[in-house]
């Protein structure tokens, strides 16, 4: 739950980044990651880490819509 909305939070901080990751270019990603939450190592517990990376605790919405849009895109379907 925590990755789906650390790269929501991602994808609104780098301009592109879902090209990006298609292409096989990660260091935007990996450069944001490590300016977000590796360098804070233990000095925060997931909540906390979460709340100051996106603002908010965990919401698990953030997840059922990457779900959502995953299925939708592999199988054609339709909400």
């Amino acid at each position: 739950f925590y990755a789906a909305q650390f790269y929501h939070q991602a994808q609104q901080d780098i301009n592109g980044l879902q090209q990006l990751v298609q292409n096989g270019e990660m260091n935007a990603l990996l450069g944001w990651l490590r300016e977000k939450v590796h360098v804070h190592g233990r000095k925060y517990n997931s909540e906390e880490l979460c709340t100051r990376i996106t603002g908010k605790g965990l919401d698990a919405a953030y997840f059922m819509q990457y779900i959502e849009d995953k299925y939708n895109g592999i199988y054609g379907l339709n909400n």
